[in-house]
């Protein structure tokens, strides 16, 4: 498991509480991250958010497809 901050852990535990109760009603779960553009992309395609994502996965069981970091052109 990732070693994440307070903040991170808020954050997936959040994850998990939002999976659980959909689960809870029969929902099928599937986690998405869109691409991010410009500066953001920056931002978020760093170690630490790449592991913030990969824990959120692992503690939700959700499959999570995360295109964050996908280099696409704008329009």
């Amino acid at each position: 498991p990732a070693t994440l901050d307070a903040d991170g852990v808020k954050v997936v535990e959040g994850y998990v509480r939002m999976v659980t109760a959909l689960r809870a009603r029969g929902a099928q779960v599937v986690l998405t991250a869109p691409p991010v553009f410009g500066g953001w992309q920056d931002d978020e395609c760093t170690p630490a958010y790449d592991a913030l994502r990969r824990e959120i996965a692992r503690q939700t069981g959700a499959p999570f497809l995360d295109f964050t970091c996908a280099r696409v052109e704008e329009a």
